[in-house]
């Protein structure tokens, strides 16, 4: 269980890497497709122009791991959701296939 002075430097953590709200479309948040956390995953792909995933940064702030992770990503590729714009044998850098 995370402490108190743990929460609080997590928070801290979070303010200084994330902007204070994150705005997700109605579309989106009802989507019923969609688990939870391919959406909070298409919410932080949104915050940078393009995404190369860094499955620490997704398991410390969605709380997924890697597996998960590669398994929503191929789902929301599927999905229409997001495009591979590079694959360069090491890992795919994404984008958001449709602007919010």
């Amino acid at each position: 269980m995370e402490t108190n002075q743990n929460y609080q430097e997590t928070q801290n953590r979070i303010e200084q890497l994330y902007p204070l709200f994150v705005a997700m479309p109605s579309w989106l948040f009802c989507d019923a497709r969609l688990k939870a956390s391919e959406k909070m995953l298409l919410v932080l792909m949104h915050l940078y122009n393009a995404y190369r995933p860094n499955y620490d940064e997704i398991e410390w702030v969605i709380g997924i791991g890697q597996k998960t992770t590669q398994r929503s990503l191929r789902k929301l590729e599927q999905l229409g959701f997001i495009e591979t714009i590079k694959n360069d044998g090491r890992g795919k850098t994404y984008r958001l296939a449709r602007s919010w």
